[in-house]
């Protein structure tokens, strides 16, 4: 699987994303920028070259904050720390981890 750059791609407000897996992404897969605040939790990232970037594609960095993510040896890039640490809703963020054998046709 072979995903494009920069999913998602954030300008100002909030962002919450937990529960992903990315497989081949080059550079930069989740990219904040001009204020955005992320919060990039339980996330798994694999065959990936940059999972998180705050200082790509703007004038004006992003702020991020990382919790319980499995890079699988991915680089970040976060320039700024922010304060988003919880969304405003109740929620529980399951584990970042790949079940063998999961993926399309595995439902």
């Amino acid at each position: 699987m072979r995903t494009r750059p920069h999913l998602p791609v954030t300008s100002g407000g909030l962002l919450s994303l937990s529960g992903q897996v990315d497989v081949g992404s080059d550079n930069g897969n989740v990219s904040s920028h001009m204020g955005t605040q992320m919060l990039v939790e339980n996330n798994v990232f694999r065959n990936t070259g940059v999972a998180v970037t705050t200082n790509r594609s703007s004038d004006v960095d992003g702020y991020a904050n990382l919790c319980g993510n499995d890079l699988g040896g991915a680089a970040t890039e976060i320039s700024r720390v922010g304060t988003f640490t919880a969304p405003p809703y109740g929620y529980t963020a399951e584990s970042a981890s790949v079940t063998s054998g999961a993926g399309a046709g595995k439902l």
